[in-house]
C-alpha cells in the first residue's frame, strides 16, 4: 500500500499548518484535528481496500496471431468484494507489438464484471509471452492510498504469416473473379484438359472443342468442357538469405513473402493440388513434402511461423540439389528470392537450369519501393543528384538481371509487395489453365 500524491499533498500542507501554531494557537488546533481526520480517513479507506482473491482478472487473446494486422484483446475484471473499486488497469503485451494505450481507468460496482478492449500489431513472426496484468485500486473515500495488485498471467503465443488474408482470395482464387484484387481475370474452364461436362456452344467457344457426336444426337451445337488438372505438384521455395531481411511496407520481404506462400498454398490445396515447401539461405532450413491432406496448411504455417532472415549469401545450389534429391516428380516450383544485379541472376540461372525442363521455375521477386521514391523525387541538392543516380542505376541492373532470367526459360514475377499474393495466385491459375505443368 502506498500513500497518493493528494494525500502526501494533504500530509505536507497540514503539517506545516501545524507548525504554524506554535505562532497562532488557532491554526495549532485546526492542523491537529486535520491530521487526524486525514488519519482516520486513511484507516477507513485501508480497512475497505479488497484482498487480492476478492479481484478476478483474465485475459482473452488467441494463441495464434496474424502478423501485420490488428488482432485483438481482452482484459476481464470482476470485482467480488463488497465495496465500489476505483481501479487502474495495465496490461503487459510483447515489447515488440506495436499497440494502442494498454491502460484503463474504471470503476466497477460490487460483483460487477467489465471488461477492457486493445489492438496489437505484431511486426514480427515467432514465439511472444504476455505477462502481468497491473492493477491500482484508490481508496473509496478520496483516493488517500493505493494499493497493487499483480496477476500473473504469463501468456506464450505464435505470430504466424498473415492466415487472415486466405480468406480475402479464397473465394475469388476459387471462382476465378479477381477484379476485387485489381488483377486480370483469368478463364477456368476450357483451357485444362481433364474432362469436366458438355453444353451448348457459344459464340466464345473453340471450335476444336465442338463435340460432333453429341452434336448430331441432340441436333444443336454442343461443345465439350474441360477442367484443368489436379493433383499437380506445387513446391514452394522460401530464400531466407540477407536480401530478404529488406523492409517495404511495414514487414520485410521475407515476411511479404511467407504471407503470399501461405495463402497459395491454401489455394493449391482447396484446388487439389500437392503442396510442399522449402526454406533456404546458407543451407536448408525446413523442407515439407508436397501433399494435399487437409493438415498441410496447418504443417506449412507451422513450419513458417518462425523463419527468420539470415545475414549470409543464399546457396541456390545446395537447395536446389536437396530439392532434386528429396523430390523427383515434375513441379511448379515458385521461388520467393531476391537479386539485384546479372552476376547473382547468373549464379540463379546456373541453378535453375538443373531442375528445367523436368520442373517449371516461377521466379517471385519484389520492387523496391524506396529505390522507387528516390528515382521519382525531385532533386533539391547535390546529394540528392548522386542519390538519383545510383538509384536509378540500381534499378537499371536490376532490370538487366531480371531480362537475363526470363531469356533462359524462367517465369519471373517482379511486383510489389503489396501485390505479392494476388500476382502470385493469378500468375499460378493462369499457368494451371494453360495446361503448363
Amino acid at each position: 500500500m502506498t500513500f497518493t500524491p493528494r494525500t502526501i499533498f494533504l500530509l505536507i500542507f497540514f503539517s506545516l499548518l501545524t507548525v504554524s501554531g506554535f505562532a497562532i494557537d488557532e491554526l495549532l488546533y485546526i492542523g491537529i484535528v486535520a491530521a487526524l481526520l486525514l488519519f482516520a480517513a486513511i484507516c477507513f479507506e485501508f480497512w475497505f481496500m479488497p484482498n487480492q482473491d476478492q479481484i478476478i482478472v483474465w485475459r482473452k487473446v488467441a494463441s495464434k496471431l496474424a502478423l501485420g494486422v490488428e488482432n485483438s484483446v481482452k482484459i476481464y475484471v470482476e470485482n467480488r468484494s463488497v465495496s465500489e473499486l476505483k481501479m487502474m488497469i495495465h496490461d503487459e503485451p510483447p515489447d515488440e507489438f506495436a499497440m494502442r494505450s494498454v491502460n484503463f481507468e474504471a470503476t466497477l460496482r460490487p460483483r460487477e464484471i467489465r471488461s477492457f478492449y486493445y489492438e496489437i500489431h505484431p511486426n514480427h513472426r515467432g514465439d511472444f509471452v504476455f505477462h502481468n496484468v497491473n492493477l491500482s485500486c484508490y481508496g473509496i473515500l478520496f483516493g488517500l492510498i493505493q494499493k497493487r495488485y499483480i496477476f500473473s498471467l504469463l501468456m506464450p503465443v505464435k505470430v504466424y504469416p498473415n492466415f487472415k488474408a486466405i480468406k480475402k482470395f479464397e473465394l475469388t482464387a476459387l471462382r476465378g473473379k479477381w477484379m476485387q484484387s485489381g488483377t486480370r481475370p483469368v478463364r477456368q474452364f476450357g483451357q485444362g484438359t481433364e474432362y469436366e461436362s458438355l453444353r451448348e456452344y457459344s459464340p466464345d467457344d473453340e471450335y476444336r472443342n465442338i463435340n460432333w457426336n453429341a452434336s448430331a444426337r441432340m441436333a444443336k451445337l454442343i461443345t465439350t468442357q474441360y477442367q484443368v488438372e489436379r493433383s499437380q505438384n506445387v513446391m514452394i521455395l522460401i530464400d531466407a538469405g540477407r536480401l530478404m531481411g529488406g523492409v517495404s511496407m511495414g514487414l520485410s520481404k521475407l515476411d511479404h513473402a511467407i504471407n503470399a506462400a501461405l495463402v497459395l498454398s491454401d489455394i493449391a490445396i482447396k484446388k487439389n493440388d500437392n503442396v510442399g515447401i522449402l526454406v533456404f539461405s546458407k543451407t536448408v532450413q525446413s523442407f515439407l513434402a508436397p501433399k494435399k491432406t487437409r493438415t498441410q496448411l496447418s504443417f506449412i504455417a507451422e513450419r513458417l511461423y518462425n523463419v527468420k532472415s539470415e545475414l549470409v549469401e543464399s546457396d541456390y545450389a545446395s537447395a536446389f540439389e536437396y530439392l532434386r534429391q528429396k523430390h523427383k516428380r515434375r513441379s511448379l516450383i515458385v521461388m520467393f528470392t531476391e537479386f539485384l544485379d546479372r552476376y547473382s541472376s547468373q549464379i540463379l540461372i546456373h541453378n535453375v537450369s538443373v531442375m528445367y525442363p523436368k520442373h517449371l521455375p516461377l521466379c517471385v521477386l519484389m520492387k523496391d519501393h524506396s529505390l522507387n521514391m528516390i528515382v521519382n523525387q525531385a532533386i533539391e541538392s547535390k546529394d540528392d543528384v548522386y542519390q538519383k543516380a545510383a538509384a536509378a542505376e540500381l534499378l537499371e541492373e536490376r532490370e538487366q538481371a531480371i531480362a537475363f532470367v526470363r531469356s533462359h526459360g524462367a517465369i519471373v514475377l517482379d511486383v510489389l509487395p503489396e501485390n505479392l499474393s494476388s500476382e502470385v495466385i493469378n500468375k499460378y491459375i493462369e499457368i494451371k489453365n494453360k495446361n503448363r505443368l
